[in-house]
């Protein structure tokens, strides 16, 4: 039931973004990661890319969520409970993977700092 109602959040919650995106940076809404707030361009696109993520992951933790429902497997309200995690860290890690390379393809002077070596 987790997995079920997890899903269904994320869902709604993405088309919350759809409808009413954050627009600025300083607003207290939206995606906002110190990587996602780095500058405008890069707000912009983790805005974008976690409302599609919340979309793909959601309907997956909304699909799994339903085979459980379906199946009558409801019962393991523990391990429900302690693999939801594995979704939400995916959407995590897959969003800031993202804008990582996005700040990376706009910004060289970015990559350059990060590809330094220090010689003694």
């Amino acid at each position: 039931m987790i997995f079920y109602t997890c899903g269904w959040m994320m869902v709604i919650l993405a088309i919350v973004y759809t409808i009413y995106p954050s627009k600025k940076l300083h607003y207290k809404y939206g995606y906002r990661t110190p990587r996602a707030r780095e500058n405008e361009k890069t707000f912009r696109f983790a805005q974008k890319c976690a409302r599609n993520m919340l979309f793909l992951v959601g309907g997956i933790t909304l699909l799994i969520g339903f085979l459980l429902k379906t199946f009558g497997m409801t019962q393991f309200f523990i391990l429900e409970f302690l693999f939801i995690v594995i979704p939400i860290a995916t959407f995590f890690y897959l969003v800031e993977r993202k804008i990582e390379i996005f700040a990376d393809q706009t910004n060289p002077i970015r990559e350059e700092m990060t590809n330094e070596t220090i010689n003694d």
